[in-house]
């Protein structure tokens, strides 16, 4: 039976992180029955990474090909670019820890070494891992139905990054490949807050539970995030406080145990290693031996097996040995820098819904490939015994793929395809104010003397450089909320062949807590938003100013909709919106 063109399509949900990436995906029938499946399969050099649910954002060049491997297949001795996905941020966003990393420093080095752009290296990737998910879609479903189905591809973004890169997110998406033309028509993207689809797959899996209740409050830990739960039938959730965020996951914990395994067995030793011994090893010891087991066992010891190359160093007396040992206290060093700042994120989240809700968080629910270490429950269950809230902590891989799951959910649910599928997002909090610079009429009340200018047209004094804004920082945002502005512009009018040209409004930011009535430091350029059409002069509407002199006024009305948790700005020009071929947004 050929699939139903109204209804049949696949929902790929991909959550492309700083570290590792995972795509789930769901085929939708006429039959309403909906199962979503983690793509697995990666081409791997190494010990049982083949069928994990995520593979590394990794990019590796080799001696200078055009065309890199990339996630687990690049060859063990190949030095390879991470953290690209931190690229797509200004160097003003970049924490200061960040930018001075090495890692970091590297990516950078190595975008510059190949000529590539963030969004350039973005894009490689996600057409990598893009295409081995449609061979592994095609497998499960038959490449037929796969090329029949529509498809509805969601992205998650960091709930904190700033808005411009969202474009550039877009802009990636189009150039791997994924909006490329299909038989079964146009495919649809959008995004989605990594905390926030994190959030979606956690309730799906709670929504069974009796304890479970209307009200109940939850932090999600995966970049920080309040959720309550508004509605049980049907299911709806809305973001109580702002979440917040910082870059302190497994892998800096990951970078402490690099550097003490220099100290143990000496720079020299460790750095002479070639990139294929250093990947096995890390890969057998830390991340499938002592990482994921450690919970601060007080008086155990770790064993690792010792890499020829660091025998010598392992023991001084030159006698080759096989193992060396951690100690519980060398491994809690590597831990707590980075579990003290969660614990810290976590208590900004629940004493924020203490103060806005007048309740305690109900839930604490860990996500993300750190929210499965041992010793982040044991320390969260801590913090949250104050305020009396019950840690959440899924076996198995369901909190490494909860991004990508909760991607998918988010698809199903605003495709309206099963009722077991629907999850409502009734509001967020807005990270940040967005505005104009006007000119209004001064008020001596209102305004300083020194933004006092006299307006030849308005035959008036005016306030410049004020802000007017669209969306103020903390404020609820629902995707039905649309906030708009109106402006005017005069022109002289001087004959008939004069048009008033290309047009052009710029939008700015402010994520400061302290909101300014005018331009300020703390206002920043986000985008410009250009109307290209050309419109005479002779048709738009007569205005005198109060000493009679004649000026043509064009009226224009700019919307703000934050579908999503996505930005989209209309322009709109005698109550109609133009269209977005004539419409162009650039991001600063």
């Amino acid at each position: 039976m050929a699939p139903d063109v109204a209804k049949d399509f696949i929902v790929v949900g991909i959550d492309f992180g700083t570290t590792y990436s995972g795509v789930a995906w769901a085929e939708c029938d006429t039959t309403d029955n909906v199962e979503i499946e983690m793509i697995t399969s990666w081409d791997t050099d190494l010990h049982d990474c083949s069928d994990k649910e995520k593979a590394p954002t990794q990019l590796g060049f080799g001696d200078g090909s055009e065309v890199p491997s990339w996630g687990y297949g690049i060859p063990l001795d190949e030095d390879c670019v991470r953290w690209f996905k931190l690229l797509l941020l200004e160097d003003r966003d970049v924490p200061s820890e960040v930018k001075d990393s090495a890692q970091y420093q590297l990516a950078k080095s190595m975008g510059d070494k190949h000529k590539k752009t963030a969004t350039e290296l973005v894009a490689l990737y996600l057409g990598f891992i893009w295409r081995h998910s449609l061979e592994a879609i095609e497998r499960s479903v038959g490449a037929t139905l796969v090329q029949l189905c529509k498809f509805r591809v969601v992205i998650t973004l960091p709930a904190i990054w700033p808005a411009y890169s969202q474009q550039k997110m877009m802009t990636a998406a189009r150039d791997s490949g994924i909006l490329a033309k299909r038989q079964a028509g146009e495919t649809i993207l959008s995004f989605i807050s990594e905390p926030e689809a994190a959030a979606l797959a956690t309730l799906k899996d709670l929504s069974t539970r009796s304890s479970v209740k209307a009200g109940d409050t939850m932090i999600v830990c995966d970049a920080g995030g309040g959720t309550v739960i508004d509605s049980m039938e049907p299911f709806v959730v809305k973001e109580c406080v702002k979440g917040d965020g910082g870059l302190c996951g497994g892998v800096f914990v990951d970078d402490r145990f690099i550097a003490a395994v220099e100290a143990k067995w000496g720079i020299l030793n460790w750095a002479s290693a070639s990139h294929g011994d250093k990947k096995q090893f890390i890969n057998d010891n830390w991340e499938r031996g002592i990482k994921p087991q450690f919970a601060n066992q007080p008086g155990k010891t770790w064993r690792v097996d010792v890499p020829d190359m660091c025998n010598s160093a392992a023991n001084p007396r030159g006698k080759r040995t096989r193992t060396t040992e951690f100690t519980s206290e060398e491994i809690l060093a590597m831990f707590d820098p980075c579990i003290d700042r969660i614990i810290e994120l976590i208590k900004a989240q629940g004493d924020a819904i203490k103060t806005k809700m007048s309740t305690t968080p109900t839930y604490i629910v860990l996500v993300g490939g750190f929210g499965r270490c041992r010793y982040l429950f044991d320390r969260v269950k801590q913090l949250a015994n104050d305020y009396d809230a019950e840690v959440l902590q899924s076996r198995g891989s369901k909190p490494w793929s909860a991004i990508a799951r909760g991607a998918v959910f988010h698809g199903l649910s605003i495709s309206n395809i099963s009722a077991d599928m629907t999850f409502t997002v009734r509001a967020r909090i807005a990270r940040a104010s967005y505005g104009v610079v006007y000119q209004p009429y001064f008020d001596e009340k209102r305004h300083s003397s020194a933004d006092k200018i006299w307006s030849d047209e308005e035959c008036a004094y005016m306030a410049k450089e004020q802000m007017k804004w669209f969306l103020r920082k903390g404020e609820e945002v629902t995707d039905d909320r649309v906030v708009s502005q109106e402006f005017y512009t005069v022109y002289e009018a001087i004959g008939k062949e004069r048009s008033t040209g290309d047009l052009s409004e710029d939008i700015y930011v402010c994520f400061s807590d302290s909101i300014p009535t005018r331009d300020s430091e703390t206002v920043q350029p986000l985008c410009t938003i250009k109307w290209n059409k050309d419109i005479p002069l002779h048709s738009l509407r007569k205005w005198k100013n109060p000493v009679g002199k004649t000026y043509r006024q064009l009226e224009l009305e700019v919307m703000m909709q934050c579908k999503d948790g996505i930005m989209g700005w209309t322009v709109k020009y005698n109550g109609k919106a133009v269209g977005t071929k004539d419409v162009e947004v650039k991001y600063d």
